[in-house]
């Protein structure tokens, strides 16, 4: 079972009534805590992208559902001990914008990481479209 406490997301996502995209995106921050990968596909459109800024370890771009799922895996295989903590989301029409802090450990090195993220998600036919991801890290 991965190292991971996505309990805070599923808290703040609650706090309001979960439109449509809210409940897709909480859905995918679900499948992401449990490792279960093979199940974003279901709420990916086929021309997904998505782009990570700001930390390399992880930085990239990949598009089409298939590198995205891939990549989404690599990704969080390379951190543990994560503890994401949502300070805002605003969610309007097609867009869910997500700002949170989190700290965790780089795999590799077991160096610790204290980060601020904007995670931008759009939304097509109640479907991911396009992630965007900055991060900040201190």
């Amino acid at each position: 079972m991965p190292d991971r406490d996505f309990t805070g997301f599923k808290e703040k996502l609650a706090e309001s009534p979960i439109a449509e995209t809210q409940g897709v995106l909480l859905a995918v921050l679900q499948a992401i805590g449990t490792g279960n990968f093979a199940a974003l596909p279901q709420y990916l459109t086929d021309d997904v992208e998505l782009h990570i800024h700001g930390f390399p370890a992880l930085d990239g771009r990949w598009l089409g559902c298939p590198a995205v799922v891939a990549a989404t895996a690599s990704n969080y295989a390379k951190v543990t001990d994560q503890k994401p903590q949502i300070r805002a989301m605003v969610a309007q029409g097609e867009e869910i914008a997500l700002r949170f802090h989190e700290t965790g450990r780089l795999v590799e090195s077991n160096d610790s990481y204290d980060l601020d993220v904007v995670l931008w998600c759009t939304f097509v036919d109640g479907k991911i479209r396009r992630i965007e991801e900055f991060i900040i890290s201190h």
